[in-house]
């Protein structure tokens, strides 16, 4: 029997992002016994792929999204609905319009939900948490209440939740999602996206520290911000992302330090990789950042609170796992990977060690194995493709 994934992305088909990430299951789950379509908004030019059907023609790619997405998604659900046969499980990704998930599973279809970040319960109580410590009492509500009301109705018809990382899985089941219903796995990264070596740097030039990713309160960049101006290390530090307004105001004398380098959105992260010495992310709300693991499959040490960590990194052999307000931990880490270029060299090639078992190739087949016996095993309670208000997965 061949298990077949209908996997639904409701946005741009570009290989970067959260695309990225579904685009590399796309790839790397197929194989024997279990199949792989992919159903998105639109393809972006470069990123055709086999396997990937658009709702909308390449023309509507051009399209400002801001404006136009949410329309074009709900196109995708549609044409979703329309290519689903009896039999198929339905990969969800990403967020769904209100109904649409009752509409899958009152067809009979098994559901499977790809949780690539906390649950919005969780991420929600995060963020309202730093907004308070910060003072930030005016600022735009990141995630409303309604987000969270629609999650947790829509939580009740899944079958399956995949979960890239312990953080997640807490989210999951401090949302009232029981463990049986929870599948635990990571994400990856591909080799063939880089070269992935990284140089110790030159002696006396200090330490170069590198942070991938959009600087927002949420991935913790005003706390790296403050633990670097705490260390006041030769060196540098160096913001590889689009920047949020909000946090020049929170750091500004770190951000005026001269070795501070904020280079805004940065297409190349491949280069900052090879030019660093030692990664940093002190997010505060996350998955299991993609990043982590391409900073390590180049050579680097990682300093990462836990969320950053996922199940990749353990603290003191790849890197260091903290607390990402303890900026005094933060400081002294920093301090001790400047001073022991022995203690970088050791934790590097455990990093890009540690990072070849979390290749896409591996992840994918290893994901394909759980799936197949999660969902043809004794644990179902429904054959696939019997009609039945609920397939559900048994304990």
């Amino acid at each position: 029997m061949t298990l077949r994934l209908k996997l639904l992305f409701p946005d741009r088909c570009a290989d970067r992002g959260t695309a990225h990430t579904a685009l590399s299951m796309l790839r790397h789950l197929p194989g024997p016994g279990l199949d792989v379509e992919m159903i998105v908004t639109t393809t972006h030019r470069g990123a055709e792929r086999r396997g990937v059907h658009a709702a909308l023609p390449a023309p509507f790619d051009l399209l400002p999204y801001r404006w136009f997405g949410p329309t074009m998604a709900r196109r995708s659900e549609r044409y979703f609905l329309s290519k689903l046969v009896e039999g198929d499980v339905a990969y969800l990704w990403s967020r769904l319009s209100p109904g649409f998930m009752d509409e899958v599973h009152a067809r009979g279809h098994v559901i499977i939900r790809e949780k690539f970040s906390l649950h919005t319960s969780a991420a929600q109580r995060l963020a309202r948490r730093e907004h308070h410590r910060l003072g930030l009492h005016d600022a735009p509500e990141a995630i409303p209440d309604a987000a969270v009301a629609h999650e947790l109705e829509e939580q009740d018809v899944v079958d399956l939740f995949l979960s890239p990382s312990p953080a997640v899985t807490t989210s999951l089941l401090d949302a009232g999602i029981s463990a049986n219903r929870i599948l635990e796995t990571s994400y990856g990264w591909s080799p063939e996206r880089f070269v992935h070596r990284s140089a110790i740097g030159a002696p006396g030039r200090g330490l170069r520290v590198a942070t991938v990713g959009r600087a927002s309160v949420m991935k913790g960049t005003h706390l790296l911000l403050a633990a670097w101006r705490t260390a006041q290390l030769r060196g540098a530090l160096i913001l590889a992302g689009a920047m949020d307004p909000i946090i020049p105001t929170l750091e500004p004398a770190a951000l005026a330090m001269e070795n501070v380098h904020a280079l805004g959105h940065t297409p190349d992260v491949s280069r900052v990789y090879r030019i660093a010495d030692a990664f940093a992310l002190p997010t505060l709300a996350e998955g299991s950042p993609l990043v982590v693991y391409e900073a390590m499959a180049h050579g680097l040490p990682v300093l990462v609170s836990p969320m950053g960590a996922g199940a990749v990194v353990r603290d003191g052999v790849e890197g260091f796992v903290l607390d990402p307000h303890d900026l005094d931990s933060w400081a002294e880490r920093l301090r001790q990977l400047s001073d022991d270029e022995e203690l970088r060299r050791r934790m590097g090639a455990a990093a890009q060690r540690r990072a070849m078992e979390f290749t896409w190739d591996r992840v994918g087949a290893l994901r394909r194995e759980l799936l197949i016996d999660r969902l043809t095993g004794d644990r179902m309670v429904f054959p696939l493709g019997a009609t039945a208000p609920a397939m559900r997965v048994a304990a």
